[in-house]
């Protein structure tokens, strides 16, 4: 692959993810004029800065650098690949937000940092809220709306009043059905950011814990059933805590059983957040 390619990857990889260069260079720790350059294909990326642009950029280092050899359309356009991948990728959202054609007029301008708001609010929670897709759909009745994960509806409402009243209960929607639906809403790559986040604050708690001992998906499992019974994601340290002790214990004990274990001592313990 000549230089010129390379760069012209690396400036789509960034456009798709709607990120300038100077933020993409302030993530992977290179000055703006170095980044401009690799994309004008007059110098090239260090190797060991590729892992970062990959990891920043979300594909892979045969995509970024063009040797996968499976190719998927029958010109061998990598771009036009770039796009079926991405497609493919976006078919399943984690998070919907959409609404009639009639209720477009009534979404305030200042709607993304209103979101923004609910994120902060719900992570007091515990709550990491994934990225929301908003847009609007034909196919909805007048002022209807409806909040989807993964497709799958998890509120559906027509509204009745003025734009501004319509636009506050969209909002407020959206809050209390991620708090309220968060079970639906939880996967494995949220789990991961969760337990990310949570070995900056206690890296003895995580380290050789997450994913060594216990995989994402198993202890995706343990917080859908662990919440299924009224739980809060708060607890998420304590139950990898008790997880990996009761593992420890019995290691052929299931997410169902460990989940109840873990329930159980919340609720007899003298909890505040137990009220």
């Amino acid at each position: 692959m000549t230089n010129l390619e390379l760069g012209k990857r690396i400036s789509l990889y960034r456009q798709n993810k709607n990120m300038t260069q100077e933020e993409l260079a302030n993530r992977i720790g290179v000055t703006p004029q170095a980044l401009s350059k690799w994309e004008r294909s007059q110098s090239l990326p260090d190797v060991s800065l590729l892992i970062s642009l990959c990891n920043v950029l979300e594909v892979s280092a045969d995509c970024l650098l063009g040797t996968d050899a499976k190719k998927i359309t029958e010109r061998m356009d990598w771009s036009t690949e770039d796009k079926i991948l991405r497609q493919l990728r976006n078919c399943l959202p984690p998070l919907e937000l959409i609404f009639s054609v009639s209720l477009v007029s009534a979404f305030s301008k200042d709607y993304v940092k209103d979101i923004e708001d609910v994120r902060i609010r719900l992570a007091r929670k515990g709550i990491l809220m994934p990225l929301v897709w908003v847009r609007d759909e034909d196919v909805l009745q007048e002022n209807q709306f409806m909040i989807l994960a993964y497709r799958n509806v998890l509120h559906d409402e027509t509204l009745c009043g003025s734009e501004e009243e319509n636009y506050k209960k969209i909002i407020a929607s959206l809050e209390e059905t991620v708090r309220d639906r968060y079970v639906d809403v939880l996967s494995k790559d949220i789990v991961k950011k969760l337990v990310d986040n949570l070995a900056v604050a206690y890296p003895a708690l995580i380290e050789d814990t997450v994913p060594d001992k216990i995989s994402y998906g198993f202890l995706l499992d343990i917080l859908k059933k662990f919440m299924e019974r009224g739980n809060s994601v708060c607890y998420l340290p304590k139950v990898i805590e008790r997880t990996e002790s009761l593992l420890h214990e019995n290691p052929e004990l299931s997410s169902e059983k460990i989940a109840a274990k873990i329930a159980a001592e919340l609720e007899t313990a003298n909890d505040f957040y137990q009220g």
